[in-house]
């Protein structure tokens, strides 16, 4: 049995996602892949999928299936009223602890705005790790020599 995937569909005409599983049964069945597709097509029962509109044979072959977008719209709002928050964080099934070491500066250089980037990527990278579910720890290294740790301890 051919791997059956799904892709995203070129145009939104055709649906949103879309198979072409018939191409590869079409070979192994001696048959044309529009045939297997409207055979496949007919077979398929939709009872079974309430978030899929409709499922229709096009083109050559391919298999194109239209989501049911008012299902689709109250799943996703019942799912953003029940989960609040969490809605659209999917925890890990292993949480692990993680370190996370940002925005060590070079001392011999003023610090400028290319490096002021580092310490908003170090936190946002342990905050999206922190919605997973993981520990994290940050870690912010200074050089010790320099400019840098002068005007640090000067301010402090």
């Amino acid at each position: 049995m051919p791997t059956i995937t799904l892709n995203k569909t070129p145009n939104i005409e055709f649906g949103q996602l879309a198979s072409s599983l018939c191409f590869d049964l079409a070979k192994k069945l001696n048959q044309k892949p529009l045939g297997v597709a409207e055979l496949l097509v007919g077979a398929v029962n939709r009872s079974n999928f309430n978030l899929v509109e409709k499922v229709a044979s096009a083109g050559a072959g391919y298999i194109n299936f239209y989501v049911n977008f008012a299902k689709f719209s109250a799943l996703t709002l019942k799912s953003i009223n029940e989960l609040k928050h969490d809605y659209g964080f999917l925890k890990t099934s292993k949480p692990t602890k993680i370190i996370v070491e940002h925005t060590s500066v070079n001392p011999l250089h003023p610090i400028h705005i290319g490096q002021a980037r580092n310490p908003m990527l170090g936190d946002a990278l342990a905050r999206i790790l922190e919605c997973r579910g993981h520990t994290v720890s940050r870690h912010y290294y200074i050089d010790d020599v320099g400019r840098q740790s002068s005007v640090v301890a000067y301010g402090y």
